[in-house]
């Protein structure tokens, strides 16, 4: 991405056991290009001179913008994360396994494309103009984040943000909520033999029990 878009910069918040790889990998990256630079100099044919050096400062020039384009800000304050969010123009989450990611809402909100792998839940929670899907691997993902940086200087961010709200408001939700319900009781009960229901007695007693165990906890 970095390469195919000079003008991008890569913003990466957040704090964890993967960090200290992502700071190795700028590293290798790095030092791969200072090599580069040295090979260059290093060349000293009369021929070779003129067309090195210009190779050279071209190395170097990139190596300075690589660190000045990779960001790698750490754990930000809740409170901090929409001033970050809203620095950006797409967010990329590119997750192997989700259920129901909420840092796509909140970055979408905040007025950000989104980019995020097909995984779990993923795909319900956003129309195809907030949220770009790709495969769960590196290709397929820097296609859909070039994709999504081509597009996205055409968001409305207030538009994205009333669209999220209005989409996962309380009453959105609830009204949801009672249609899966209203579905469930007009459907036909389904015959339960007779083996299975001491095994589903024990799974309606450890929630009932895990429910009251977390009532007494908060209160």
């Amino acid at each position: 991405i970095l390469r195919e878009r000079p003008d991008v910069t890569v913003i990466i918040a957040g704090d964890g056991p993967l960090r200290v790889d992502l700071e190795e990998m700028v590293e290798a990256h790095r030092v791969c290009l200072t090599v580069a630079v040295a090979a260059c100099v290093c060349m000293s044919a009369d021929w070779l001179r003129h067309s090195c050096c210009l190779m050279s400062i071209t190395l170097l020039t990139l190596v300075m913008q690589f660190e000045s384009r990779i960001k790698l800000l750490g754990a930000i304050p809740h409170t901090q994360i929409p001033a970050v969010l809203q620095q950006g123009h797409v967010f990329l989450n590119s997750s192997r396994t989700e259920a129901f990611c909420m840092a796509v809402l909140e970055a979408v909100s905040c007025g950000l494309k989104a980019v995020s792998t097909n995984v779990g839940g993923v795909p319900e929670i956003l129309p195809p103009d907030m949220l770009l899907l790709a495969e769960p691997n590196s290709k397929a993902i820097a296609e859909a984040a070039l994709h999504a940086l081509d597009t996205c200087m055409e968001v409305d961010p207030a538009s994205f943000h009333s669209r999220v709200a209005r989409y996962y408001s309380w009453s959105d939700v609830t009204d949801r909520t009672v249609k899966v319900y209203e579905r469930c009781l007009q459907a036909k009960p389904l015959r339960v033999q007779a083996s299975f229901l001491p095994f589903i007695l024990v799974v309606i007693h450890r929630l009932i029990a895990s429910w009251i165990q977390l009532l007494l906890w908060l209160f």
